[in-house]
């Protein structure tokens, strides 16, 4: 594993850090953002002393959020450090190497304005998470590349039902969008989703 980089301010209100896994060689990619009762960790990977401080005088975290089976990571250290719980959702559970203490529900927002939308198809419990601003993340879902958005090859997924579940997200208003896997992507996004949008509906069928 590469040294994490530092926590950086991407866009108003979200935040994003990773380190690279040489064994699965794949860039580890967390996330936080500010919603409406407070701060919202995703997939968190270690981050340096002095940044774990730096969340401390950004605000309160309300949540840490697992993607999806294999998101665990260091959440662990994360709900000692701010006593906050972590939250995967009920398909994860059996096979996420650190316990949640709660489950997440789509008919439940998290910290005030934080949608959770279940994808099928992916990997084991496998959310996206939409905060109303116009923001969404993705986990192991989707990656973004210098070719665009990409359905991400999946342990345990299957492209067609994973492309069907993501063309239930073809409607929705994005400014940016965060990932567990890739870069963030902030410009020009809206035309990026609509056209991977558009590209769906050859794999769906």
């Amino acid at each position: 594993m590469l040294k994490t980089t530092k926590l950086t301010d991407v866009a108003s209100g979200i935040w994003v850090w990773y380190s690279y896994n040489l064994e699965i060689k794949l860039s580890l990619y967390s996330a936080m953002l500010q919603c409406q009762d407070g701060l919202v960790i995703i997939d968190p990977v270690e981050l340096h002393e002095d940044d774990l401080h730096r969340i401390h005088a950004i605000g309160q975290v309300s949540a840490i959020i697992l993607t999806s089976a294999h998101h665990g990571r260091a959440a662990s250290i994360y709900r000692e450090r701010f006593s906050a719980p972590i939250l995967a959702h009920h398909g994860s559970l059996d096979e996420l190497n650190v316990s949640a203490d709660g489950s997440l529900r789509p008919a439940r927002k998290i910290a005030g304005n934080l949608q959770v939308i279940e994808i099928e198809g992916a990997a084991p419990g496998e959310v996206a998470l939409y905060r109303e601003s116009g923001h969404l993340h993705f986990g192991d879902a989707v990656e973004h590349d210098k070719n665009g958005l990409q359905i991400m090859a999946s342990r345990g997924g299957t492209p067609a039902r994973l492309a069907r579940a993501l063309r239930k997200l073809a409607n929705t208003s994005v400014q940016s969008i965060t990932f567990s896997h890739s870069a963030p992507l902030l410009s020009a996004t809206q035309t990026h989703f609509d056209k991977f949008q558009g590209n769906l509906l050859s794999v769906s069928h």
